[in-house]
């Protein structure tokens, strides 16, 4: 989609004549920029790790450290399936004003879902459910959750 839109930009300058300054240097910025959004979007890295401290997770580049939610602080933990675009309006990092609260995902349809004791909630996307569902086990089963 984003190429599609880079396509038709140049087309569309390209059909005004680029006779002037202001016109081209529009034009290269407006690639740069788009270059830019399709590079950012090809590394976009959704990374959780979840072990004895808690769940741990976060968008590489844009975040360098993980983000650490401790044990203490989950009330439930299971993994789900959920419809990114009708719950969360899309992929990414969302914050809902609604019951579904805050998401994190890049893609798919599977996610771990959090609920925490004060009744917030946020859900990490995941392309191994399986994975993700035996480890959280693991790590409930000697906790009250």
């Amino acid at each position: 989609m984003i190429l599609a839109t880079m396509a038709i930009s140049i087309w569309t300058v390209l059909q005004e004549n680029l006779n002037t300054t202001e016109t081209f240097i529009a034009l290269i910025l407006g690639l740069i920029s788009l270059g830019v959004i399709v590079l950012i979007s090809f590394y976009l890295k959704l990374e959780t790790r979840i072990n004895e401290q808690g769940v741990h997770y976060g968008f590489w580049p844009f975040q360098r450290q993980l983000k650490h939610i401790p044990w203490n602080d989950i009330k439930k933990i299971y993994v789900r399936q959920y419809n990114a675009l009708t719950e969360y309006g899309g992929w990414g990092y969302r914050l809902t004003f609604s019951k579904h609260g805050k998401a994190y995902n890049v893609k798919g349809n599977k996610g771990i879902q959090i609920v925490f004791k004060d009744g917030k909630k946020t859900l990490i996307g995941t392309q191994k459910p399986e994975e993700a569902r035996s480890i959280i086990q693991r790590y409930i089963q000697n906790k009250e959750l």
